[in-house]
């Protein structure tokens, strides 16, 4: 993982956000099995542990409900992180007819292939501790990944505001010169946080990444209502790039929390 990895991320995900969360979560699957020494999986589903969830590691079988895990109908098998005793680790699951698939549909980032599982006594393997110095790595690049993808997804709605707006002859300079230099700040804060690639894990380092995730949920919010309240439905056709860009953005929305909800448990996202 370095830096180049991640520009090309942003590069993605200002094309196609779907696209960019796929890869971010599959790529993340894939470095939990590499990291766990585990060879020749197809793996590409991946969802960390949320509030919601039941599902339960106990002596090599799950049991309970994962929420919204990514790329399901693409992947042999998934990296999960469920409950062991209390504790939170990660496990990769074959994702087999024993599996109960529940996929949801949303208005935007359709191409993701979210949906939720249930297991009843599936057979599963454990990689590491939500704690260990293994799934660091993977926090990490799962944490950058997101902030990664919120940049790449704001800049390219700032320029479908700027494009549209100066076209229609909609004066908003104010508007516009205020979205771009949070974006501005957002883009700063991100450089910082790539800084932290290959560095020992630390809580100023969290902190900070959570004050750029608070950035960034700030910025692409008041895109949204830029958007809605001074564009309206005139900056999208039907079908566009740019419609689907904006639906993949209020899906996007609501997909934010801390990075942590609580720095000791150091749950990503």
């Amino acid at each position: 993982m370095n830096s180049d990895y991640f520009f090309a991320l942003k590069a993605l995900a200002a094309t196609d956000l779907s696209q960019a969360h796929i890869k971010q979560h599959s790529d993340g699957a894939q470095l939990s099995t590499r990291i766990a020494n585990i060879d020749a999986v197809e793996v590409g589903a991946y969802s960390v542990y949320k509030p919601k969830d039941t599902a339960v590691f106990d002596q090599g079988r799950v049991t309970g409900k994962k929420h919204w895990v990514s790329n399901i109908p693409n992947s042999n098998s998934a990296v999960l992180g469920v409950q062991e005793n209390n504790n939170f680790i990660m496990v990769l699951v074959e994702l087999s007819d024993q599996v109960c698939v529940d996929m949801v549909n949303t208005m935007g980032m359709e191409n993701t292939f979210s949906g939720h599982l249930t297991f009843e006594n599936c057979p599963a393997v454990k990689l590491f501790d939500y704690n260990s110095s293994e799934c660091f790595v993977v926090k990490q690049h799962i944490s950058l990944g997101f902030l990664t993808n919120h940049l790449g997804l704001c800049q390219a709605l700032f320029a479908d505001i700027d494009q549209y707006t100066s076209s229609a002859g909609i004066k908003c300079g104010y508007e516009k010169a205020k979205i771009n230099l949070n974006l501005s700040t957002f883009d700063l804060l991100w450089n910082l946080c790539l800084e932290s690639i290959g560095k020992p894990e630390s809580d100023h380092m969290w902190n900070l990444y959570n004050i750029n995730f608070a950035h960034a949920k700030k910025t692409l919010t008041e895109i949204c209502y830029f958007i809605l309240e001074v564009t309206g439905s005139g900056l999208f056709e039907i079908g566009s790039v740019q419609h689907q860009r904006f639906k993949d953005a209020l899906i996007y929305c609501s997909h934010m929390r801390n990075l942590y909800f609580q720095l000791n448990l150091k749950t990503h996202i």
